[in-house]
């Protein structure tokens, strides 16, 4: 392998690990702007315990933030985690092909 492609690798993985690790980073929990009793957030919208849970179930962030990066690594190898969860389709359905 070339030097230029070994550096080239790496600059990506920075890149996607910190596409990853900035936003948790970041005060406040990704759900808190649907939640009506954060006074910054100017949303209507009133979160119980249990839609919360729902929530940070779906879309992993209930799980230890190590899990969270690997299965963000895992995914984003296919382009899977990038997509979007407008797709219905897990991302081992669209991994590579498969499904």
């Amino acid at each position: 392998m070339g030097i230029k492609t070994v550096q080239t690798l790496l600059t990506l993985f920075i890149l996607v690990s910190l596409n990853f690790f900035l936003p948790r980073l970041m005060p406040g929990d990704p759900l808190s702007y649907l939640d009506n009793n954060d006074p910054g957030a100017g949303s209507a919208m009133l979160l119980t315990e249990e839609t919360r849970s729902q929530l940070l179930a779906y879309y992993g962030l209930d799980r230890p933030l190590g899990e969270q990066y690997l299965r963000y690594l895992g995914g984003g190898c296919c382009g899977a985690t990038w997509v979007g969860r407008s797709i219905t389709m897990p991302p081992s359905g669209m991994c590579c092909g498969a499904g």
